[in-house]
């Protein structure tokens, strides 16, 4: 019998949490008495090392290094092909740079209320490595979501727009002709015109003609009523089970989950319970999709044009729910992996800088890992490939700085947002980054670089600039060094203060 145990060590001794980017060591050992061949490591979602056998008696030491994560990392030993999970341990990680109360107010406070203000979208897929296709992650907000949710759930329970529905539920009248044959035997007495010609035959055939209005509740508003609320209420028992499961939410959201419950509750009970809706119940499973363009275009026309105004406003609100509202990702076995703290970090600095700026997010320039954010005071390139340069023409992949600020006379600001400390002083930018910001600079002939830091534990953001005189007449180049953190005083007067401490450091870029 084959017995495989999995342990973790950090500098010889067994560990449970480590901080971030720290190289630990994994021991796997076989202590039982037959070999173990054909055996795969696993970190989460990640295939680590596959092909691995151990005889009875052996130990293999693997070096892992830690990513700039914060959260639960899973380890697991599997065999192969079966994928039978044979050991499997679990090492909390905590973060360096910033505290772990800073980290869970930018991922649970301060990202969803700024995503929410900038109506940019709840998921985006996110990058933090260089290799197309891998090193991403979809950054999906609980608390973003629960945010909507709540919105569109109280705009139908609390706001009075189902109460007005059900006063009037729409319905069609659909005329049916019917006719029925009968026959009439024996004599028969009419009057004596009538019954000159009808007492001649011993019986006679009569037909009855008449037209059925039956009521049909099947029309295309209820079936788009039917449709968001099935969704609505699956969408908030959603909600709290990933809340509940990943523990991936704000501790307000996790305080507010009944509240969600009674939402999908009192949604399910609105369809049940109403009788004239179960034609519609019955049909909303035969393809019917709001959704579509052209089915659309009819639902909207209908809703327009219904006796009962509500269903007007039951349009115009599913509308905005379907171009505001990101629908949670399909629960899987299998957990999701935890996003990088250094591109949680970068981010927050485009979303703060961008709300700054009084910008808002572009949903038609946002690519698979990238984003706009547009005014008429300038635009805000996330993570796109900047034109000019050296790297244009001479490398495969053209140059993304991490922040690129378009003004409106043409004029650009390159910010390089880094999550990295310089061991010497935490108050300067690393040289290394510097170096490479004048290089950019340099190269596109942009005269203010802004390299993004943490820094240490502050109140407010902190700037130093530094001017260097122009070549040839050329203006002067000047590079920021621009210190980001969360501000730790919690309360909004504390926040306000730093949002205007940022727009009076920017203007002065």
């Amino acid at each position: 019998m084959a017995i495989l145990t999995l342990e973790l060590y950090y500098n010889a001794e067994p560990v449970e949490n480590v901080p971030e980017d720290t190289e630990i060591e994994l021991r796997l050992a076989n202590r039982g008495l037959t070999t173990l061949a054909g055996v795969e490591l696993w970190v989460g979602q990640d295939k680590l090392r596959s092909g691995l056998s151990f005889p009875p008696g052996a130990t293999l030491l693997l070096p892992y290094k830690v990513q700039d994560v914060a959260g639960q990392l899973n380890f697991s030993v599997r065999e192969s092909p079966g994928s039978r999970t044979l050991a499997s341990t679990r090492l909390e990680v905590y973060p360096q740079k910033i505290s772990r109360t800073e980290l869970e107010w930018l991922k649970y406070q301060r990202l969803p209320s700024l995503l929410a203000h900038l109506d940019a979208p709840n998921s985006l897929n996110l990058s933090y490595s260089e290799a197309t296709g891998e090193g991403t992650f979809p950054y999906t907000s609980l608390d973003f979501t629960a945010q909507k949710l709540r919105h569109f759930c109280r705009r139908l329970l609390d706001e009075g727009l189902l109460e007005a529905i059900d006063q009037r539920l729409d319905y069609r009248v659909i005329e049916k002709p019917r006719r029925e044959e009968g026959m009439v035997r024996g004599p028969i007495r009419w009057n004596p015109t009538v019954q000159g010609w009808l007492n001649s035959p011993a019986e006679t055939g009569l037909s009855h003609h008449w037209v059925e209005a039956p009521v049909d509740y099947a029309t295309r508003p209820n079936l788009l009523l039917v449709c968001w609320l099935r969704e609505l209420a699956l969408e908030n028992r959603k909600l709290v089970r990933q809340v509940e499961t990943t523990r991936q939410a704000s501790v307000q959201l996790e305080r507010a989950l009944p509240e969600f419950r009674a939402f999908a509750d009192s949604l399910k009970h609105f369809l049940t319970s109403r009788k004239n809706l179960q034609p519609a119940l019955a049909r909303r499973d035969t393809g019917y999709d709001p959704r579509h363009p052209a089915e659309w275009a009819e639902v909207a026309l209908a809703c327009q044009d219904s006796p009962n105004p509500a269903y007007g406003q039951l349009a115009a609100a599913f509308e905005e729910y379907n171009h505001r509202y990101i629908r949670l990702p399909e629960e899987t076995a299998v957990p999701a992996g935890i996003p990088p703290v250094s591109v949680i970090y970068e981010w927050w600095v485009a979303c703060e800088i961008a709300a700054a700026l009084g910008l808002a997010f572009n949903h038609a320039e946002q690519g698979r890992q990238s984003g706009v954010f547009q005014a008429g005071s300038g635009c805000l390139f996330y993570n796109q490939a900047a034109p000019g340069g050296w790297y244009s023409g001479g490398r495969l992949q053209p140059a993304r700085p991490d922040l690129r600020l378009q003004q409106p006379g043409g004029t650009q600001i390159f910010f390089d947002v880094k999550y990295r400390l310089f061991p010497a002083d935490p108050r300067r930018a690393h040289p290394e980054d510097m170096y490479r910001m004048l290089a950019y600079m340099n190269d596109f002939d942009i005269a203010t670089g802004v390299i993004i830091f943490p820094g240490p534990p502050a109140e407010q953001p902190g700037l130093r600039l530094i001017e260097a005189p122009g070549e040839k007449g050329q203006p002067p180049r000047r590079i920021a060094e621009l210190t980001l953190r969360p501000p730790t005083t919690p309360g909004p007067e504390p926040v306000e203060k730093w949002e205007a401490d940022l727009r009076k450091i920017l203007s002065q870029l």
